[in-house]
């Protein structure tokens, strides 16, 4: 975060915004989990995902929902879940300040790589309620709200 950020938001009472989205999304025609293989260079390795990013300034939150969806996956939003979406929560507080605004949406669309930034290695993967099951069985690396948006899908 900017200086200015950190003086607004300490000093003087200002809006703390979340940092990024992590959409958790249910494709529509294929009526699967939307996850994605992401190489990480902190573990050097692969690790399942939910697509996400973070909040440009002056961008609004769906507009970043939308952005972020398209340029990892390929998908097009259709309809975010207000009710379930959580519009502000941390991530590591015993870490660090980073906040996100967990979403709940659907999608469609054909899943694609074309719209990936330069430095991303991204598959998408769309899974069923018993590939979510059998993905949860492997040694796969999984991030922690993959792993809980996961869990709670095959409920």
């Amino acid at each position: 975060k900017s200086i200015e950020d950190l003086n607004n938001k300490f000093f003087d009472n200002g809006e703390d915004k979340p940092d990024a989205v992590v959409i958790i999304a249910k494709h529509i025609e294929e009526d699967k989990l939307v996850l994605i293989k992401q190489f990480r260079v902190p573990i050097n390795d692969y690790v399942i995902e939910l697509p996400a990013g973070l909040i440009d300034k002056g961008e609004s939150f769906i507009e970043t929902v939308e952005r972020e969806l398209k340029e990892e996956t390929g998908l097009d939003l259709v309809k975010l879940d207000e009710e379930k979406t959580n519009k502000k929560v941390y991530v590591s507080v015993g870490m660090t300040d980073e906040s996100i605004s967990l979403v709940y949406c659907s999608c469609s669309g054909e899943p694609s790589n074309e719209n990936l930034e330069d430095d991303e290695d991204i598959e998408v993967i769309l899974v069923s309620k018993e590939e979510a099951k059998e993905l949860l069985k492997t040694e796969k690396n999984i991030d922690v709200k993959a792993l809980l948006a996961i869990e709670n899908y095959i409920i």
